[in-house]
């Protein structure tokens, strides 16, 4: 598990305090009390995972994905976003191919890079910010142009809200906008850029960057925010925060640290709670990882009590972790997905999590370990000759309320 783990930190770490917050319809905070001397050795997946499918994707021989960045499911069809290759490719829920989404290049109509993406679920539209062109590119879902607008922001985060907004969120950079400089934070752009919102202080220009994978996580009913600049998650409901929760940890974390370009150095000397990494939120449930004196561990809350672990294990299938790298699918399930590109962390995770159960006789259900088996199997048959699997869509469902 820790070398999942670190392999997984590597992909983030590198390219504040909550201070004030604006358009507050709900001023009640959520407070979530965490000892820290509290860990477990051990938290097993099936307490709050039901079941386990996978999907291969029936990738064409002449194409490839290169990453899975972030996967989107929306009218029936799955979008895997594809930084290497600047694209989003479209596959249907049997893991057929549809099509791929590509208009890079220097035009007007086209992206220079994608860094960022989403789905405005009330238009049907595909939105991309392109930070080194400062604009938001929209598309219709099949990759034709729609309209550009100028979005001189810089960001570490993006999402489209409920009412085709957009939140951005800027924990280390400030951000000269319509003639005025707005401090790092959380901002709202209206659905044609010309309402502009500061949210929520978050953050500070003397701040070194984190490049998280996400920091915002969009669901059905609200887009909430987890921020290692801030011991605070906020919810949002287009330009409104409609809720906080407030991580109490039993040690008060150091953002300062974080001042310190080397600051990753320091994290096995300096005992104090940091980063929010991989967060998920569904309903009453939270969890993400976080640095915990000097070492990961899991924060995995289902509405009542808050548990820390050191080590997940699936008991389901012994296969992926599911709570690191999955996206929201719909109200009780995340998508995940094994690809080459984490393969070997996912099977040293699994090597573990059937040593776990090995020592203590516990067996798995045949029919789940033969799926794993044959998601795998499918993966290593699909390498081509430049080295790249056709991957496989992991979809868990979750057993909450």
């Amino acid at each position: 598990m820790k070398h999942l783990i670190t392999a997984m930190i590597i992909l983030f770490i590198l390219g504040c305090n909550q201070n004030s917050s604006k358009n507050v319809l709900d001023s009640s905070v959520q407070e979530i009390d965490i000892d820290l001397t509290a860990v477990k050795d051990f938290y097993l997946l099936s307490n709050i995972i039901s079941s386990i499918e996978y999907l291969p994707l029936k990738v064409p021989q002449d194409h490839f994905i290169g990453s899975i960045d972030k996967i989107i499911f929306h009218n029936s069809e799955y979008y895997l976003l594809d930084k290497m290759r600047q694209s989003i490719h479209v596959y249907d829920q049997e893991g057929l191919f549809k099509r791929r989404v590509f208009n890079q290049g220097p035009g007007p109509k086209e992206y220079s890079r994608i860094d960022f993406f989403d789905i405005d679920d009330k238009s049907d539209q595909l939105e991309i910010m392109d930070i080194g062109a400062r604009k938001v590119v929209t598309l219709d879902l099949e990759g034709n142009f729609l309209e550009t607008f100028r979005a001189p922001i810089v960001c570490r985060d993006f999402v489209v809200t409920q009412n085709s907004g957009y939140l951005f969120y800027c924990p280390d950079e400030s951000n000269h906008v319509n003639n005025v400089d707005y401090p790092p934070g959380v901002y709202y752009l209206d659905s044609n850029g010309s309402k502009f919102e500061h949210l929520v202080d978050i953050g500070g220009i003397d701040f070194s960057p984190l490049i998280t994978p996400n920091s915002f996580f969009k669901n059905e009913h609200h887009i909430e925010l987890f921020s290692p600049y801030s011991d605070t998650t906020y919810q949002f409901h287009d330009n409104q925060i409609i809720s906080r929760s407030f991580i109490d940890y039993s040690l008060d974390s150091d953002f300062e640290m974080l001042k310190n370009p080397n600051w990753t150095n320091q994290l096995q000397e300096v005992n104090t709670p940091l980063l929010k990494i991989y967060p998920i939120s569904l309903g009453d449930f939270k969890s993400y990882l976080f640095s915990n004196n000097g070492e990961m561990n899991f924060m995995i809350f289902d509405g009542n009590e808050p548990v820390l672990s050191k080590e997940l294990i699936n008991d389901i299938d012994a296969g992926h972790p599911i709570l690191v790298d999955s996206y929201y699918l719909n109200s009780f399930t995340l998508i995940g997905h094994l690809s080459e590109k984490n393969i070997e962390a996912i099977d040293d995770f699994s090597g573990k999590s059937q040593n776990y159960l090995h020592e203590r006789n516990m067996t798995l259900k045949e029919e789940r370990a033969l799926d794993r088996k044959r998601a795998i199997s499918y993966l290593n048959s699909t390498l081509n000759d430049n080295q790249y699997m056709s991957p496989v869509l992991v979809i868990s469902k979750l057993n909450i309320e």
